[in-house]
């Protein structure tokens, strides 16, 4: 029996089929860091993207897709420092298309409609957020 995880699967849903498929393949098979490896290194999978007829011009939307989902799969957590909750609310906020000048509660109301796992997401990455930085300080 499959455990399934809830996480942000709405950019994935907006891709074409043939480049949900290719998302959902790279969502099972790499970690976060070899994501944003990828991502930083401009690496294309093309034997992946040819094997599902998928063109390159789909990459970047699709390796966005899955760091948005693979980051919202991390259940916020007092075992996270707050170098990390602000790491990965940083690589949502951006994956969701907003730039980190943009403060939380805006992101939060502008997707709060379309993303309601990310939504959930940040609001509790928030309150985490907020109980770290208070046992900081005493």
């Amino acid at each position: 029996m499959a455990i399934l995880h809830d996480y942000e699967d709405r950019l994935i849903r907006l891709l074409p089929p043939n480049a949900q498929h290719v998302a959902e393949m790279l969502l099972a098979r790499l970690s976060l860091a070899q994501m944003l490896e990828m991502r930083d290194n401009e690496e294309i999978d093309i034997r992946l993207l040819s094997e599902h007829n998928v063109h390159q011009e789909f990459w970047p939307k699709i390796l966005r897709a899955v760091i948005l989902a693979k980051v919202t799969y991390f259940d916020p957590s007092e075992f996270l420092d707050q170098s990390k909750v602000l790491f990965l609310v940083k690589l949502a906020v951006e994956a969701a298309g907003f730039s980190l000048s943009t403060p939380l509660p805006q992101v939060v109301a502008a997707v709060k409609t379309d993303y309601l796992r990310l939504t959930k997401w940040l609001i509790m990455m928030a309150q985490l957020l907020g109980k770290l930085r208070a046992a900081n300080t005493k």
